[in-house]
């Protein structure tokens, strides 16, 4: 027979590890309850910091007038405020600068990078409560075929594995030393978050500054890109999505081109397609975008067009329609091509971006 005691440690230690079992569920309920509220939690530390007070030259163009907010989750007015604040450098006139940046509540900034046309390469702001690096966008032609050329360099210097695009970099190598200063100087000492973002050409050096500012130990919060080209190849981007997990968000308007250049190493037959019969010139451009190997886009993108907005799941899906689409399947040709892409480029504006993506705010997770 069983001895009474023992069957009623038997019960006693069901009962308990029953009630273990239950408690953890418990805890995991409550951990995963608390995450979901750290998500949803609003960090507004600058209430001026909204879109109503910045011009655009558009009609029916409606943004929600939400201030930007340092939370963890993604939130689409924060991608349009940083659309905006990438337009600024590009503007010439000191005063209109700082009238913006006042009804924004900005507390101290600089410029940085200055042209011949009185532009500059971008700017580090104090936003009250983080610090903004923000990067311009392509503003002329030769920045435009800087955009869309291929060769790539190792970056080996800049403490970064694989090869990026040697025109970004340099770009990036311009301006380096003196953001990096007014980062030091501005935040003094009190090691605010920091939010990178850059439009086109600004956000493939984005990149290269949010890299830079993590591997230092800076409190990089988030990096916005828009409309920004591919960096470099596989071995970056692998390393881009490991350093900046969770922090790297990029726009890109269904019909802008250059969010699609220097094009994918698998997209080298369909684009070699136009020029099949022009003296093996289709043979010359697959060995160039084959020898040239760009990888895919690092970030969690975002793709929006008249209709509506999502978040991109299949990246080189999402690449070969776009350029299945430039080349009518395979059976267009050159100039089909061009008159192709002189439909698009209106597209990367920086109007687009704002008006177009504004329309799909509430339906972007």
């Amino acid at each position: 027979m069983i001895n009474n005691k023992l069957i009623a440690y038997l019960l006693l230690f069901l009962t308990l590890s029953c009630g273990s079992e239950e408690d953890a569920r418990k805890k995991t309920q409550i951990s995963q309850q608390e995450d979901a509220l750290a998500q949803s939690i609003s960090l507004v530390t600058n209430p001026k910091f909204k879109p109503k007070s910045f011009p655009i030259k558009a009609k029916n163009c409606e943004i929600p007038d939400l201030a930007f907010n340092l939370g963890s989750a993604y939130y689409p007015t924060n991608q349009s405020l940083m659309v905006m604040a990438t337009a600024i450098p590009g503007w010439k006139k000191a005063e209109k600068i700082k009238e913006q940046m006042d009804s924004w509540g900005v507390k101290e900034y600089e410029l940085f990078g200055k042209n011949n046309k009185g532009q500059h390469r971008g700017f580090v702001a104090d936003m009250d409560g983080f610090l903004l690096v923000a990067f311009r966008g392509t503003s002329d032609i030769k920045e435009f075929f800087l955009d869309i050329t291929f060769v790539q360099v190792p970056v080996d210097n800049l403490g970064l594995p694989g090869k990026a695009h040697m025109g970004f970099k340099i770009q990036y190598e311009n301006v380096r030393k003196k953001y990096l200063s007014l980062v030091d100087k501005i935040d003094n000492g009190r090691n605010l978050p920091i939010v990178v973002a850059g439009h086109s050409l600004g956000g493939a050096v984005g990149v290269f500054a949010a890299l830079e500012l993590e591997a230092k130990g800076k409190r990089l919060h988030k990096l916005y890109a828009s409309a920004a080209p591919r960096v470099g190849n596989q071995a970056l981007t692998n390393h881009i999505n490991e350093k900046l997990a969770g922090k790297y968000y990029r726009l890109e308007h269904d019909e802008d081109l250059v969010t699609h250049v220097p094009p994918r190493v698998e997209t080298k037959d369909i684009l070699a397609s136009i020029l099949a019969g022009f003296f093996s010139l289709d043979k010359l451009v697959a060995s160039a975008i084959k020898q040239a190997n760009y990888g895919e886009h690092a970030g969690v993108a975002y793709s929006f067009n008249s209709e509506s907005a999502s978040n991109v799941e299949n990246l080189l899906d999402h690449e070969l329609d776009f350029w299945n689409q430039m080349t009518n399947n395979g059976n267009g040709n050159l100039i089909s091509f061009a008159l192709m892409l002189n439909e698009k480029l209106p597209f990367h504006k920086t109007k687009h971006y704002l008006c177009g993506f504004a329309k799909h705010h509430d339906s972007v997770k």
